[in-house]
């Protein structure tokens, strides 16, 4: 089989392709040479020093794909590759002189590729993105994993996952979970005192607040949603018979919840 991308038709600035590569499950590539000496510092792995009218690379044929539209600065996402195998070829490219920084930054198409998959497999990109120090993949993945429990992790992740990224991401977890507990430590306003509802009667809605809060933060969850927090306090809502006590609750709700979403 031959490339649907990488054939004889595929020029690069103008010029045909000059050599060929043949994946281990025999897909043929027609690639430049320059272009792989350029970006390689190992002239890919040695395999530029071949002399043979084809160049077998001992990887199937996702990957060398996902590896040479790195090298051409091309998006992938026409092949619709899973983010398992986008980060396995990261993986990859160190062993042909690859260095990942310079190929996934945020302008990169291959940045745009993961990114796109990412949510499918966040803690596979964290482990990867870390062990290269892919400063900007981590910090978008990071927020999919603000639930991570790290026994989940398999030995190969723990092993392999950059230390530094690690503790960033349990500081991350603890600054949000410190952050809910700060939220929801004030009670909603007291309103000036009236004939139905003087300063003693509002103390039930302090308490009433205290009891629900207690609830929520008993398992406090650095990736608790608005949504639950809306929920949560909507059933409280339904319980307050005073009117102005109901609009210190909701604003007060709707102040933790535009905080809690601007949360990073």
């Amino acid at each position: 089989a031959i490339s649907t991308k990488f054939n004889a038709d595929f020029k690069h600035n103008g010029k045909p392709p000059d050599i060929q590569l043949v994946s281990s499950d025999l897909v043929l590539f027609l690639v430049h040479h320059h272009m792989l000496a350029e970006a390689s510092t190992n002239r890919f792995n040695a395999l530029l020093d071949s002399l043979r009218p084809f160049t077998t690379v001992p990887e199937t044929s996702n990957f060398l794909n996902i590896i040479l539209h790195a090298i051409y600065g091309l998006s992938c996402s026409e092949f619709q590759p899973t983010i398992d195998t986008l980060m396995t070829a990261v993986c990859l490219f160190p062993k042909y002189g690859l260095q990942p920084k310079r190929y996934i930054h945020p302008s990169s198409p291959l940045f745009s590729d993961i990114r796109y998959q990412m949510p499918l497999s966040p803690l596979m990109t964290y482990v990867v993105s870390s062990y290269y120090e892919l400063e900007d993949l981590a910090v978008i993945t990071s927020g999919h994993l603000l639930s991570l429990d790290v026994s989940t992790m398999s030995e190969e992740m723990v092993e392999f996952i950059n230390p530094v990224y690690l503790k960033r991401l349990f500081d991350l977890q603890q600054r949000r979970v410190d952050t809910l507990k700060r939220l929801f430590a004030a009670p909603p306003d007291l309103h000036p005192a009236t004939l139905r509802c003087d300063f003693i009667a509002q103390k039930s809605l302090t308490r009433a607040w205290s009891l629900y809060t207690a609830r929520l933060l008993w398992d406090a969850r650095a990736d608790l949603t608005v949504g639950e927090i809306e929920r949560t306090y909507r059933t409280l809502d339904d319980h307050v018979a005073c009117f102005d006590c109901k609009c210190a609750l909701r604003e007060r709700v709707k102040g933790i919840v535009i905080e809690w979403s601007e949360e990073k």
